[in-house]
């Protein structure tokens, strides 16, 4: 990678933040007192802090990371499901170490939040050069390119449904910054059949079944169906080997 393009790269994830910042105020100016979500109530964001804070916990004084002996108490209930669920708290589990625990779950808000604009930007970008058939570099400045890929990218970090979901915390459902890369990946293996590709694919494929149940169903499933389809009505049999295996893989590992 070169040094322009990383800059770019760059730029425009600090672009997306500072529009995360916008659509969350005044969320930046009581950052370490109140939790994100304006619902009345304080939606599901005090359930997702106290895991937050048991992950921390639990290393500092020996507890189990897989069972919650003060939930149920006394007799506790397991906890793997949370692992299961695991983008729900993951990085907020690692901020708490240093910082209040408010603090660290909206942190993970906003970084997600600008990682969600950026990666769509990222396929917006990328799919504009496989239609123009044009190298990446050649498009990595251009305005007429970059301007409708940081469109993409904000209309994805800000619909409505995302809002929703902001408002009641939902921490995991907003995790979508894997689905565009999850994409581009199956894109680019159906049409080079290159390793590192499909370890990409099965990557992406995994980390969009933990960020909530919910998201299998009604993002990663339609979205594979979809490219799936394309495959068949193009009878690009050696394409449609490719994404099947992929999944295959994916889904094998995301059983574990």
């Amino acid at each position: 990678m070169t040094k322009r393009p990383l800059l770019l790269y760059i730029a425009v994830y600090i672009f997306y933040l500072a529009v995360a910042v916008v659509i969350t105020y005044p969320l930046v100016t009581q950052f370490s007192t109140h939790f994100a979500g304006d619902l009345p109530g304080p939606g599901d964001a005090y359930e997702y802090a106290r895991h937050i804070w048991w992950f921390k916990h639990a290393l500092q004084t020996g507890q189990p990371l897989f069972f919650h002996p003060l939930l149920a108490y006394p007799d506790g209930i397991p906890g793997a499901h949370l692992w299961a669920n695991l983008l729900q708290s993951f990085p907020a589990s690692l901020f708490a170490f240093f910082m209040p625990l408010p603090a660290a779950f909206n942190l993970m808000i906003l970084l997600r939040l600008a990682f969600n604009g950026w990666a769509m930007w990222f396929l917006s970008r990328q799919l504009l050069a496989i239609s123009y058939q044009q190298e990446d570099s050649s498009l990595i400045t251009h305005h007429s390119f970059l301007i409708p890929s940081l469109l993409a990218g904000v209309i994805y970090l800000a619909f409505p449904t995302v809002q929703s979901h902001l408002a009641a915390s939902h921490s995991g459902l907003i995790a979508l910054w894997q689905y565009p890369l999850y994409i581009y990946a199956l894109l680019r293996l159906q049409a080079t059949g290159e390793r590192r590709w499909y370890i990409l694919a099965v990557l992406f494929f995994v980390l969009g079944c933990i960020g909530n149940y919910a998201l299998v169903l009604y993002v990663l499933a339609p979205v594979t169906a979809f490219l799936v389809l394309a495959r068949i009505i193009q009878q690009d049999w050696v394409g449609l080997r490719r994404i099947i295996t992929a999944v295959f893989l994916g889904g094998a590992a995301s059983l574990v």
